[in-house]
């Protein structure tokens, strides 16, 4: 992988977020439970309204194929000190 595109966070992505945060290896490196698909949504309604006030930044990553392949997000976010948290994961298979 060469290239990698970051796209807005959108529910029409929930499921496949849910497919990839959900396996075992991601979600237990992350320590987050997720469930149901209903535990991604809730987690992207945060997200999105984290960004609407400005207090972090999420971006869905695609690879070349257009596949999605994982999250990451700026966290605390200082805009006078220019300053943030980075937090990125990926899939199990990628």
């Amino acid at each position: 992988m060469q290239r990698v595109t970051l796209l807005p966070l959108d529910f029409r992505y929930a499921n496949v977020i849910f497919k990839l945060s959900s396996d075992p290896h991601v979600k237990n490196a992350l320590g987050i439970k997720v469930e149901t698909i209903e535990d991604t949504k809730a987690f992207l309604l945060f997200a999105i309204e984290e960004e609407r006030q400005k207090k972090s930044l999420s971006r869905v990553i695609v690879n070349e194929e257009n596949e999605i392949i994982g999250l990451t997000t700026l966290k605390h976010i200082n805009y006078e000190k220019k300053q943030s948290h980075i937090g990125s994961w990926l899939g199990y298979p990628y």
